[in-house]
Formats: structure tokens, sequence, C-alpha cells
């Protein structure tokens, strides 16, 4: 990624679905329980820096749509473990 931003890539570029770069990698958090590893921690402030917007389309939305779908999972299942994993992976990321 940094290589790809030294060259001159833009860091809001949208692809053929119209997302930006910063939407996968929020997709990918909440893929895995919202939770962010060191990598996504480094990528996410490669994006930062080099100027990526949080609030483009897409972006957010995923990223709260996903929370709330695995949020909602967790209670329809009565999966009281997977509803407590992920809180508290929602409190060590904040």
């Amino acid at each position: 990624m940094r290589a790809l931003i030294s060259q001159g890539a833009d860091p809001n570029a949208l692809d053929a679905q119209g997302l930006p770069p910063l939407a996968y990698l929020l997709y990918h958090m909440n893929w895995i329980g919202f939770v962010l590893t060191d990598d996504m921690r480094e990528m996410i402030a490669i994006l930062a820096q080099a100027g990526a917007s949080p609030v483009l389309k897409g972006a957010g939305e995923l990223a709260t749509g996903e929370a709330r779908d695995n949020v909602t999972s967790a209670i329809e299942n009565m999966d009281a473990q997977k509803f407590a994993d992920l809180v508290n992976g929602m409190k060590r990321n904040i």
C-alpha cells in the first residue's frame, strides 16, 4: 500500500462497485469480529495519512451495516459469547 501511495495512487479511488480502499479494510474487520489486527491498523494509518476519507460512500455504511448484522445475529441466535466478544472487540478499538 505504501508503494502504491508513493507512486500517486488515490487513497479515495473507487472500484467498479463504488467502494474506496478503506471500505475493504472495514469489511474485513467486521468479518473477523470487529477486531483490528496490527496490519490493518497500519493500512488504515497509511490511508489516513494519504488523505483517505472515512465518509466516502460505502465506507461508513459498510462498517455500521456489518456491525449491526453481527450483533443482530448474535442476539437472534442467543449466542451470549459471540455478543460479548463483539462488544469487547468494539471497546478495544475505540
